[in-house]
């Protein structure tokens, strides 16, 4: 959906592309003092990728876009999120 992400850009951030977009997202939300990753959190649990395994095993998959995400899917970017 880089089509959608690039119009947002563009209309919330006055920004040309998609990336710049997220960019300027991602740094707004730092300035709010909210975390961008996992590990930024105040969890009382350890965040491991065998913890994120578990979440992605169990988690509710919603189709929201062209097609819905497996669960071997989401995995990967749950970690990513580390």
């Amino acid at each position: 959906a880089k089509e959608k992400f690039t119009r947002f850009a563009q209309v919330v951030f006055g920004k040309e592309t998609a990336e710049e977009g997220i960019d300027a997202l991602s740094a707004f939300i730092q300035a709010c003092g909210l975390p961008t990753k996992m590990g930024q959190l105040q969890s009382k649990v350890e965040i491991t990728p065998d913890l994120l395994r578990q979440v992605a095993d169990s988690c509710n998959l919603i189709k929201t876009g062209p097609r819905q995400l497996t669960r071997d899917e989401v995995y990967p970017i749950l970690c990513q999120c580390l």
